[in-house]
């Protein structure tokens, strides 16, 4: 399905990973790049403009990364919904197309109607109408409400007509300003000269108070330098005595922990490192469909024309509608002649026209839990060694009574083909594993070795074989097979049955079939289909009569 990236603001770019693998799940390189295609609004309509990708990003086999310039073509418009998808590509000898992650463009954005400001409502035009004529859109700032001289009549106030300041200060009309400056002359205003600076020619203000809090002649100045505010030239209370606290010196971190790198600077990059991109490393869908029908064991789909018996074993099918949604299995067959999926276990309810999924399976790297590279697989399974068993860890005590008996072994789980060559030998026995007193009575009766004979006392002598041998070639019988077909693979005996019943027993062909018959001579016992253009006689497969 591939991941959802996020809404984006028009006209931006915007950046993913992805990756492929094999059938078994290792990271592999596309052989074939194929193309990458953008999809709009769950319709045909595509493009391939803008978009870039890097094959094995970062020097890292199967990890591409893709880039898409959403500036690039008119097709990325606000309100949109995109998928991007892989299309032709070649991985593993294996044609794919797939969707690699989804976004869209602005359209998870909301509009808010603001009802009330500082719990006073508002009607709907009253912020707008302020927004558009208060808001300079060159200063980014709201410079008020743009007054309109409409006012005709003004009450409750006194008129300020002539020289008539009745509501300025009484000696406001002492205020000196100089026509050709603008400037005030405040010492006219306060009626007594105004102190300059020495050094900036600026006059000088004492502040005697703030907020009617009387301050010392010096308590600004002592804040402010003239080069920002300091408390160089302040005093401030010495702290004599801390407690309750764990002093935190060097890389001693006694409230968070020894680190586990060199410092906790490098602890935090190191998780920052293996939580990068977590969700591009996340297992997603390799493909995806729907069942045409199924039963609670496969899946069958006309889609899935891979051209490989069990191209699909060993990955995942997790359905993702309809009453079996969200079930997971493991697929342990795939047959693309009849377009058969097989998994297990059985899931609760029978496929019928599911949608489906396949995902590859986590497979362990054993490299990382051991720490260096496994032994070769034998018989397809791990070889490993038992380096050191504790003394006395296999006793007979700890073995439970009759743990292992005749009873629980298969007859002919264990013979010779079991064993490797040499597994057991003289020197794998220790000397006097085996003697009389170990083998109990009786535990080994004539019933159980019927070719032994009782006359024997260790072990059988050339003579005696020889004469068991001589016993089973001219005195054993051997019986015919009855109506049956050929096995594919007989064991000796059955093959010189079948040799001697073709040599002995009457035969007959007609123009179409080729019979072997019962000793009775008329029961068909075998058979086979024969034909013949006049250019090429063929006999068919022997099968079962009549």
């Amino acid at each position: 399905m591939g991941p959802y990236l996020g809404d984006f603001v028009e006209d931006s770019t915007l950046h993913f990973l992805w990756d492929t693998n094999d059938a078994n799940g290792a990271s592999i390189t596309r052989s074939t790049d194929g193309e990458i295609r953008v999809y709009k609004d769950n319709g045909i309509t595509q493009t391939i403009v803008g978009i870039t990708n890097a094959e094995d990003f970062d020097g890292l086999t199967g990890v591409h990364s893709c880039t898409i310039d959403l500036s690039a073509d008119a097709f990325y418009a606000i309100g949109s919904n995109y998928t991007v998808v892989l299309q032709g590509s070649t991985i593993d000898t294996r044609v794919v197309n797939a969707v690699l992650a989804h976004f869209s463009i602005e359209n998870r954005f909301d509009e808010v109607d603001v009802t009330k400001l500082n719990g006073v409502a508002q009607s709907l035009l009253d912020l707008k109408d302020f927004a558009d004529d208060g808001y300079d859109p060159a200063t980014n700032k709201v410079q008020g409400l743009v007054l309109t001289d409409t006012c005709t009549t003004l009450t409750g106030h006194t008129a300020q007509t002539g020289d008539s300041f009745a509501q300025l200060p009484t000696n406001f009309s002492d205020l000196s300003i100089t026509v050709t400056t603008g400037r005030i002359d405040v010492g006219a205003w306060l009626g007594t000269a105004v102190t300059l600076s020495a050094t900036t020619t600026k006059p000088e203000v004492d502040i005697n108070s703030i907020s009617d809090d009387a301050t010392a002649s010096n308590n600004l100045e002592l804040d402010y330098d003239g080069t920002g505010l300091t408390r160089a030239n302040s005093t401030i209370g010495t702290v004599t005595a801390l407690t309750g606290h764990t002093a935190q010196t060097g890389d001693n971190f006694a409230r968070l922990g020894v680190p586990v790198a060199a410092d906790i600077s490098a602890d935090i990059a190191n998780v920052q490192l293996d939580t990068d991109n977590i969700q591009t490393r996340l297992l997603s869908a390799i493909t995806s469909s729907t069942a045409d029908s199924g039963s609670t064991t496969t899946v069958v789909d006309a889609i899935r024309t891979e051209g490989d018996t069990d191209y699909w074993k060993g990955c995942l099918i997790r359905f993702t509608s309809g009453n079996i949604s969200g079930q997971t299995r493991l697929i342990t067959g795939f047959n693309f002649t009849t377009n058969t999926i097989t998994f297990a276990p059985a899931t609760t309810q029978a496929v019928v026209t599911q949608n489906y999924e396949i995902i590859p399976f986590g497979n362990v790297d054993i490299r990382q839990v051991l720490g260096a590279d496994i032994n070769a697989l034998v018989s397809g399974r791990m070889d490993s060694s038992v380096g050191a068993m504790a003394a006395n860890v296999l006793t007979a005590t700890a073995i439970n009574a009759d743990a292992i008996t005749a009873a629980k072994i298969a007859n002919a789980a264990i013979d010779a083909a079991t064993f490797a060559a040499g597994a057991i030998d003289a020197a794998a026995i220790a000397t006097d594993a085996i003697t009389n007193t170990k083998i109990a009575a009786g535990a080994i009766t004539s019933s159980e070795a019927p070719n032994l004979d009782a006359a024997i006392t260790s072990r059988a002598t050339p003579a005696q074989v020889n004469t068991e041998v001589v016993d089973v070639i001219t005195v054993d019988t051997i019986t015919l097979p009855g109506q049956a077909a050929p096995p594919l693979t007989p064991t000796l005996e059955e093959t010189l049955a079948w040799l001697y019943k073709n040599f002995r027993n009457r035969k007959t062909q007609t123009a179409t079939q080729w019979s072997l018959l019962a000793d009775d001579e008329s029961t068909v016992d075998s058979k086979a289909t024969v034909s013949d253009d006049a250019t090429t006689a063929i006999k068919q497969e022997i099968v079962t009569g009549p």
